[in-house]
């Protein structure tokens, strides 16, 4: 094997470190939230080695080597993105249960409304942001796909991861809506069949009463 050029290996060094310093730290998120590795990103970072790789191949032409080292970057970028859809769709998940969990319940009571106006903003952003960022991606032919798309990734998981924090805060106050709206629903319940009761009782004591008016 015919070492490469001090050109090449730093390159390979940045993918590196590309690798350990942005890619990682998302894999590992993505770790912890899911408790598991998802395939496409090992199937990208799988692509990533064996381009790597090949530049070691000896008498390897240097536009080989160029190209299997910009194809190398584009898998780590694919990983990246990857890993914030991982994290972006596990706040969607939550966001779906916890309107699932809350469509019984007036929203506006949380927070006096501070609440839910918050709510609805971060998330038509969020939208807006994964839709951006979502377009950047599949425009490969842009030169600049992977540095915009990798910024505008990053900007949808952050509003998310924002949406995530207030529903984490407003556990409580959420907890203890859905406690009020439980027992008044439950005490209207009793009350309706309570009138129903009163009225039907009525009805056969007038029932009564007409009949005997009536066939006296």
């Amino acid at each position: 094997m015919i070492p490469l050029s001090r050109k090449w290996q730093d390159e390979i060094t940045k993918a590196i470190l590309f690798y350990r310093e942005k890619l990682n730290p998302w894999v590992v998120s993505v770790e912890a939230r899911y408790n598991l590795f998802p395939a496409e990103v090992l199937n990208e970072i799988r692509a990533f080695v064996n381009h790597v790789s090949r530049c070691y191949a000896d008498g390897l032409p240097d536009e080989k080597i160029e190209r299997n080292i910009e194809r190398a970057h584009n898998h780590l970028y694919r990983a990246v993105f990857d890993c914030m859809k991982h994290l972006i769709i596990s706040f969607v998940d939550e966001m779906r249960d916890f309107e699932a969990e809350t469509k019984d319940i007036d929203l506006w009571e949380i927070s006096d409304g501070e609440f839910y106006v918050e709510y609805k903003r971060l998330k038509k952003e969020a939208r807006k942001k994964t839709e951006i960022a979502k377009k950047i991606e599949k425009n490969d032919i842009n030169p600049n796909y992977k540095e915009d798309g990798f910024q505008a990734f990053q900007e949808a998981f952050n509003v998310h991861a924002e949406i995530g924090e207030l529903l984490a805060d407003n556990n409580e106050n959420i907890r203890v809506v859905k406690k009020r709206t439980i027992n008044r629903n439950r005490r209207q319940r009793f009350s309706q069949v309570g009138w129903n009761v009163f009225w039907a009782f009525l009805s056969a004591i007038l029932g009564v009463l007409l009949g005997y008016l009536l066939f006296k």
